[in-house]
Parts: C-alpha cells; structure tokens; sequence
C-alpha cells in the first residue's frame, strides 16, 4: 500500500483477522459492509463511504452496476453532495479517476497541490455544515475497468486526528482492499455473494 504521506504506520493484525472471519462469513454485499463500517467507526472515524464506477464500457459488458454504499455518519452529507452534483467537482473524484493509487489525506492534497475554488468550497461545507474535519481517501482501484475507493471521515482534528492515522490507518487501508477484491470477485446484481 502506498501513502502520499509519511507516518509511523502500524498494523493489528489482530484486528485484521478479526475482520476477515467476519467479513468472509457474510452472504451479501450489504452484511458485508456492516461489518466493514463497524470496523471503520470502532477505530475511531466517524463514518466511510465505499463507491466503484464501472467505466461504461464495462459496466455494459459485465452488467456491474455503480456502487455508493455509506455508514449513517455520511448520509446527510451525501444527500447534499448528490442533489448538488459535487461529484462533478470532487478533487477526490478527480484524483482516483486520474490513476492516483496513493492514499491521501484531504487537507494535504488541498495544502500541498492545490485545487480549484469550487473544490476547496466543497471539502469546507463538509467541514462547516455537516461537521466532517477531515477525511482521507483510500483508492484500490483507477484502471480500464472503473475506478474504486473508500473514504473515511472523522470530526476529530489537531493532535486526535494524527494519532487515529498513525494509529489505524494501515489497517484500515488492508481491510478497505480486502473489502475491495471480495466485493467485486462476487457478483453484485442480486445483493448477495
């Protein structure tokens, strides 16, 4: 896995195998992203987003349709992001589609490359109207099938939101392509593996 940052890593490996007896148990897409979730928010963010985006030639050709599943912490940020087509102007977006395979923390992207105006107003209304302070996202997938990947978000800032990355992250980035290559290894079509 690779980080667009540097950060004393580490992994628990306890908690790795926890997960994977639970998450291989689970007979649907929807199961087996509850425990996925429950994972994210038991290491201390708030909440996940998981979406793939079959290119369209392939989705026509493997009938795998888009994929946008959430944690509750996100749903109401989502439902202002879908009804404002944000997805239009997501620097997130932006990035994985454009084959970024680093994970990235929001804010540094922002600090360290830039982004438009309407960019930094999005990632700010996260922030200011729905509490969301930082967020990092995960690809595991930019290629000639789609592009995949899961964000988490967390309300926790400064000192807190440090050691919850140094803390977890690793793990949370192991779980989050497992979660990945299950998920699209399984046929998707009827919510159950």
């Amino acid at each position: 896995l690779r980080y667009g940052y540097h950060y004393k890593m580490s992994v628990k490996k306890e908690l790795i195998a926890d997960f994977a007896i639970d998450f291989y148990s689970k007979r649907s897409f929807d199961e087996a992203f509850d425990v996925y979730s429950q994972l994210i928010q038991d290491t201390g963010f708030d909440g996940v987003l998981y979406s793939y985006i079959p290119q369209i030639s392939t989705a026509s050709k493997l009938s795998i349709p888009p994929i946008f599943k959430s944690s509750e912490a996100y749903n109401k940020f989502l439902e202002y992001y879908f009804e404002n087509r944000l997805d239009e102007t997501d620097f997130a977006i932006k990035a994985v589609k454009n084959g970024e395979t680093d994970i990235f923390d929001w804010w540094e992207i922002i600090e360290k490359r830039g982004v438009t105006e309407t960019e930094l107003a999005q990632v700010r209304i996260a922030r200011d109207r729905f509490n969301i302070a930082n967020g990092i996202t995960i690809p595991t997938m930019s290629n000639q099938r789609g592009f995949a990947g899961a964000s988490l978000i967390t309300s926790k800032g400064g000192m807190a939101y440090e050691e919850l990355k140094s803390e977890y992250l690793e793990t949370i980035a192991l779980c989050t392509k497992m979660f990945h290559d299950f998920t699209l290894s399984r046929p998707l079509s009827s919510n159950t593996f």
